[in-house]
């Protein structure tokens, strides 16, 4: 693969797991105040459901990027539906 291609795969995938962690992090709405487990769950969902998107555009693009992904350690939850 391409050192670009490289540089921009482990861009999108750092992107992405920063913001899983952010999404997971946050516990508090814009008024401050707790959220309910279902809206933790809720913004969770779509976060990862976001993950999804962004990858299936990448694997649009770039349909060899999804060997590489397939041997990669932990991306198997990104591209089998759950």
């Amino acid at each position: 693969m391409t050192t670009i291609f490289m540089t921009f795969l482990r861009t999108a995938v750092a992107l992405g797991s920063v913001l899983l962690v952010l999404a997971g992090c946050q516990s508090t709405g814009k008024d401050g105040k707790p959220l309910t487990q279902a809206e933790i769950m809720q913004k969770r969902e779509a976060t990862i459901q976001m993950a999804k998107t962004g990858l299936d555009a990448l694997i649009k693009q770039a349909p060899k990027v999804k060997k590489e992904i397939d041997k990669a350690a932990g991306t198997q939850s990104l591209i089998q539906p759950m």
